[in-house]
């Protein structure tokens, strides 16, 4: 049994205003790999960002978060009304099988 997970990638880790002023700099003449090694920020992120800005796509003032739910299956509402559900299956089948239960209707 696995006692302590370690993460394989640092996805996510970055704190969005780090990486607003990462931006700034680049913005201001600093070279995207300079900013990305003093700042410990991922330089392709950091150039995607910064297309972003100079696009227009993404306005200066806006915040930078990461996107934790980019494979996300279920809504935040369609998961509660399903684990409320799953919980009201396994108090009412109590005692029986997955199986008979998904024949059972």
């Amino acid at each position: 049994m696995v006692r302590k997970r370690v993460p394989k990638t640092g996805r996510g880790r970055v704190d969005g205003s780090v990486m607003q002023r990462a931006v700034l700099e680049v913005e201001n003449g600093k070279s995207v790999r300079e900013v990305s090694k003093c700042l410990k920020v991922d330089r392709s992120t950091l150039s995607r960002y910064v297309k972003k800005v100079k696009s227009g796509l993404m306005p200066r003032d806006s915040p930078i978060l990461p996107k934790f739910n980019t494979r996300q299956v279920f809504s935040e509402t369609d998961e509660s009304c399903l684990a409320d559900y799953i919980l009201k299956c396994s108090a009412m089948f109590h005692g029986m099988k997955i199986q008979l239960c998904v024949h059972c209707h």
